[in-house]
C-alpha cells in the first residue's frame, strides 16, 4: 500500500492498492495450481454529472462521467504553512489544484486512516479451506466462491463515493424545478347557441302546457279513466276515436254510464 506522508506525494491520487490472491492445492503435486491475482486501485477521481431531471421524488442525472485526476496539482499542506508558522492550526490537508478541475480538499488524517483500515485484520485476511486454524478472516466470506472480485470492488467504490457526496461536507446544487399548472378557460360565446336552444325549449314546453290548459279545461300531463268510456272503434278506418271535446261532456257522459265488472 502506497504510504502518504508529508514531502511525498507521488503516489497520489492513489490512496490504496491491495489485492487479492487466490489458488487451489494440487492433488498430486506440491504447491498450489489455479492461481488467481486481482489487483485493486482505490484513487480518489471526480465525476462531471449534466442532464440532472426530476420525475416526483425521483431525483438522477442523464450523464455521469468519471474523470481520472492527474498527478500534478497536489498539495500536502502543514498546520504550520497555514498559520504561518503557528502549529496548533487545524490538521494536515491534502490539497488538489489544477486547471479546468475544481479544487479539492481532503482531511490528511482521513486518508491516513482509510491507509490504516485496509492493513487491519478487518479488510486484509487469510482464510485457508480444509482442516486450518483460520484466525483471520476479515472480508473472505464475501470473497469466497465464484464471485466477481471486480464487481465487488467496483461497488465498494461506489458506495465509498455515496457516503462520502451525503457526508457533511456535501454542497447544495441549486437549480430550478418546473411544476404544470391546469387552467381551464370557458369561451362562454362557444355556449350561447346550446344555452339558447335549452331555454327555447323551456319555453316551449311552458306554452304549450298553458295552451292546453286554456282550450281544454284539464292539464296535459294528466291522464282520465273517462277518456275510455269516449273511445269506439271505427271500422272504416280501424282506429279507435272519439266524439267528444269537451271535458264537461264527457262527464256527463260517465253520468250515465254503467260498468259492470265480470
Amino acid at each position: 500500500m502506497p504510504g502518504i506522508f508529508p514531502g511525498r506525494i507521488a503516489d497520489l491520487p492513489t490512496l490504496v492498492r491491495f489485492a487479492v490472491y487466490r489458488a487451489t492445492y494440487a492433488e498430486r503435486a506440491l504447491g498450489p495450481e489455479n492461481e488467481n491475482i486481482t489487483e485493486c486501485t482505490l484513487s480518489l477521481t471526480a465525476y462531471n454529472y449534466s442532464g440532472a431531471r426530476s420525475t416526483g421524488s425521483l431525483f438522477e442525472f442523464g450523464n455521469v462521467t468519471e474523470i481520472n485526476l492527474p498527478k500534478d496539482g497536489w498539495n500536502i499542506s502543514t498546520p504550520a504553512a497555514k498559520n504561518g508558522g503557528n502549529s496548533d492550526a487545524r490538521p494536515w490537508a491534502i490539497e488538489f489544484k489544477a486547471e479546468g478541475f475544481p479544487p479539492l480538499d481532503v482531511g490528511y488524517f482521513d486518508a491516513l486512516a482509510l491507509q490504516q483500515y485496509f492493513r487491519s485484520h478487518t479488510i486484509s485476511a487469510e482464510w485457508v479451506a480444509g482442516w486450518w486454524d483460520n484466525t483471520e478472516d476479515g472480508i473472505t466470506a464475501a470473497l469466497m466462491g465464484d464471485v466477481d472480485l471486480p464487481a465487488r470492488f467496483s461497488s465498494m467504490a461506489a458506495s465509498m463515493t455515496d457516503y462520502l457526496r451525503s457526508g457533511p461536507t456535501h454542497q447544495l446544487a441549486r437549480g430550478g424545478r418546473v411544476e404544470l399548472l391546469i387552467f381551464v378557460s370557458i369561451r362562454w360565446i362557444w355556449l350561447s347557441g346550446p344555452a339558447v336552444l335549452v331555454l327555447a325549449s323551456v319555453l316551449f314546453t311552458i306554452s304549450t302546457i298553458v295552451r292546453n290548459r286554456r282550450s281544454c279545461n284539464a292539464p296535459v300531463w294528466k291522464s282520465s279513466a273517462l277518456a275510455v268510456l269516449a273511445c269506439a272503434y271505427d271500422e272504416e278506418s280501424s282506429l279507435i276515436r272519439s266524439g267528444i271535446k269537451d271535458i264537461e261532456e264527457m262527464k256527463e257522459t260517465a253520468k250515465d254510464s254503467v260498468v259492470r265488472l265480470e
